[in-house]
């Protein structure tokens, strides 16, 4: 079994994380929590292989989220993930941008 790093969320990936399972909860009953099992499951794919995904910003890098239109923005510090944003993609991407500066 693959080491496994720990995962932390910044508060406001932690607040994006929940408001997008509030919209999909409220667009069909259960589709929140869909959508939070495919975020954990790419956190998780990252915490195991954390290089596996391309850099997209010095040391950041982005995972997609397969089954929904979100990618997951980390950095991988000191045996660790820092996870800084759980981001729509239909955002304007300079907002991201900004975040990781």
């Amino acid at each position: 079994m693959p080491h496994r790093l720990p995962v932390y969320l910044v508060a406001q990936a932690e607040l994006e994380l929940i408001q997008g399972r509030s919209f999909y909860e409220i667009c069909r009953p259960r589709l929140g929590d869909e959508f939070v099992d495919a975020i954990l499951a790419c956190l998780n794919r990252i915490a195991e292989s954390p290089r596996l995904y391309a850099r997209v910003k010095k040391e950041y890098r982005r995972a997609t989220i397969r089954r929904f239109p979100y990618a997951i923005y980390y950095e991988h510090i000191n045996d660790s993930i820092v996870v800084y944003a759980v981001f729509h993609c239909s955002q304007d991407p300079t907002k991201i941008d900004v975040r990781l500066s």
